[in-house]
């Protein structure tokens, strides 16, 4: 037993010291790992004793923080919100700490959807003094307005439902000189949004609401997603109803200030022709564009020539303008069956190498004609219930997937280089097949179980 007791003893200092997240004095560990339990009263009010004791001692004073991480606390404290900002504001002048991650209350975040349940705020001294942060997490906790906001080290800053002037978010960004990434996500009161840095190279927006201005100048510029948001109760709403929120005005001071951004992501995002032409013309030369549950009008890619991977999932848009001489990768999903994709009339498919399609896809008359593919090297056309006839002929395309595609008639495959194909279907009249000999075929003949009823909704739909 007594032999024993060493090693127990070592093993449990290993596990706290694994669970403190930084390396300091053996009693600031075991505080900052309590931290984890404060829902027992009982351990609460331990806690605030011995922080309080820490802050008076001297060991803060010789310790070397690095990394503070404040995760869940509730219910709301003031004693403790007290002593969690003195901690952070005396780790901060004292110790050069490079880390600061706060999330208040992240298991009950649905009560957040008002900006008056927020309850910790942000000493601003952290903005006048934190220059070795280079990090700066921060979630469900408000910040306040701080004229002299200094982060010359800072590389990375989330802020996720967070309330926030836009003012004072301005100044965070463009007094951190070396942020590369940025995220934003459903903070409160920001509806006009500045982003003016020269070394940002990537960043994620999420609005809870309409955003009137969105003004952008970043020369580093490499990825930019966007995202609105949907309402709180999914099940009050039509399951197959677009929620979006609206970019209602885009500038850039400079022309040239986002010609370098490599891949464009926007989702559940309503914007008009004349904002999104100014968007995709500042953003000029951007390699990849994928867009999720958006509501637009005319798309016109037509103003991007480096554009070779376009990825559409359940949105709404009227017509889209491509460069078929740059277009490598085109993916088209639409799971709602209240509106249909009508994208597909017109498109060139000059250099495209892979074509993915899936569920409610238009074509014109029920037929799909893919003879004009001089690059094209996979297919796959899935749970497109609106195709009667598919007619292929290619001498590029080696690997073909077809299936659930409940209302095929007629298909006719001219493709003597294939590799590989797939069908997983209904029987329908194959009147060409032109492939290899050596190529590998995968044949699965089925019935949708609920076939007739699915297939007239979609009849009833189109009439």
């Amino acid at each position: 037993m007594d032999a024993e007791r060493p090693r127990r003893r070592r093993r449990r200092g290993r596990d706290e010291e694994e669970d403190g997240g930084y390396q300091g004095p053996d009693r600031i560990s075991r505080h900052l790992t309590r931290f984890r339990h404060l829902g027992d009263p009982q351990c609460r009010q331990e806690f605030l004793f011995s922080m309080s004791r820490l802050i008076l001692s001297e060991d803060l004073d010789r310790a070397l923080i690095k990394k503070i991480r404040v995760f869940a606390i509730h219910p709301h404290d003031a004693g403790l919100d007290l002593l969690t900002n003195l901690f952070i504001d005396l780790s901060i002048s004292k110790s050069k700490l490079l880390e600061l991650d706060i999330t208040i209350d992240d298991e009950n975040s649905y009560n957040y959807e008002e900006c008056s349940k927020i309850s910790f705020s942000l000493p601003n001294k952290v903005f006048e003094t934190g220059t070795n942060l280079t990090a700066l997490f921060l979630k469900f906790c408000s910040v306040g307005t701080c004229e002299n906001v200094k982060f010359p080290c800072l590389k990375t800053m989330s802020l996720t439902f967070v309330l926030i002037p836009d003012e004072m978010l301005t100044n965070l960004i463009t007094n951190s000189p070396n942020l590369e990434d940025l995220s934003l996500v459903y903070c409160f009161n920001v509806v006009v949004l500045r982003i003016s840095n020269s070394n940002l190279r990537r960043l994620t927006v999420g609005t809870r609401g309409n955003l009137t201005l969105l003004e952008m100048e970043a020369p580093r510029f490499e990825m930019f997603d966007y995202h609105g948001i949907f309402p709180a109760h999914h099940s009050d709403i039509d399951e197959h109803a677009v929620q979006t929120s609206q970019i209602v005005e885009f500038s850039t001071p400079n022309r040239f200030g986002l010609e370098s951004l490599n891949t464009l992501t926007m989702a559940n995002v309503r914007v008009d022709d004349a904002t999104l032409r100014k968007m995709l013309s500042a953003f000029k030369f951007f390699e990849t564009a994928k867009l999720h549950c958006c509501t637009l009008g005319v798309v016109p890619f037509i103003v991007n020539p480096r554009l070779e991977t376009l990825e559409i999932e359940d949105s709404m848009q009227e017509r889209i303008l491509l460069h078929s001489e740059t277009l490598q990768t085109l993916a088209m999903t639409n799971h709602a069956v209240d509106y249909v994709f009508h994208s597909l009339a017109g498109m060139q498919f000059n250099s495209l190498k892979a074509l993915e399609l899936i569920g409610n896809i238009y074509f014109e008359s029920g037929i799909f004609n893919l003879t004009d593919v001089p690059c094209l090297e996979t297919v796959v056309v899935s749970s497109c219930f609106l195709l009667r006839d598919f007619r292929l002929s290619s001498h590029s395309v080696n690997s073909l997937t077809m299936q659930s595609c409940f209302s095929l008639e007629e298909a006719a495959i001219n493709s003597p280089n294939l590799r590989s194909f797939t069908y997983a279907s209904t029987v329908c009249n194959l009147s060409v097949l032109i492939i290899p000999d050596d190529a590998s075929i995968n044949l699965c003949l089925i019935k949708h179980p609920d076939y007739d009823n699915v297939m007239e909704a979609y009849y009833e739909m189109m009439l």
